[in-house]
């Protein structure tokens, strides 16, 4: 399970859950603070899908351009995400996105994450 964090619009949040044959796409507009609970976020969406944490083993981040404390936000959670999991992690620009991340799997960066993620994991 894939996860994929887009945090460089100010005031909004993107979360998208790639597993092999569906996307769970989560967008909302959130107010300024509100980035600091971005775990708590992740972690309604998670159960609401009835998923867990703990089969997480890929993490996407979104790294601009964006607002800088709003990328910021959401590339420490990341990186502090698949720390403490000893996940990989592959930063993405915006404009290498898909319109709609639901297109992922589809567009051309799709090979790229794939050759990303052959790569170590991050270590402990």
């Amino acid at each position: 399970m894939t996860l994929f964090i887009n945090t460089t619009e100010q005031e909004q949040l993107e979360f998208a859950i790639i597993l092999a044959k569906k996307i769970h796409h989560f967008k909302k507009k959130i107010k300024y603070n509100e980035s600091d609970h971005l775990a708590s976020k992740l972690l309604k969406l998670l159960s609401d899908k009835k998923l867990s944490l703990k089969k997480l083993d890929h993490i996407i981040i979104c790294t601009g351009p964006g607002g800088f404390t709003s990328t910021r936000a959401g590339c420490a959670f990341g990186m502090g995400l698949a720390a403490g999991l000893s996940i990989k992690i592959l930063g993405i620009k915006k404009a290498d996105l898909p319109a709609d991340i639901k297109d992922l799997e589809k567009s051309k960066l799709s090979k790229k994450i794939q050759i990303e993620y052959n790569r170590p994991a991050v270590s402990k």
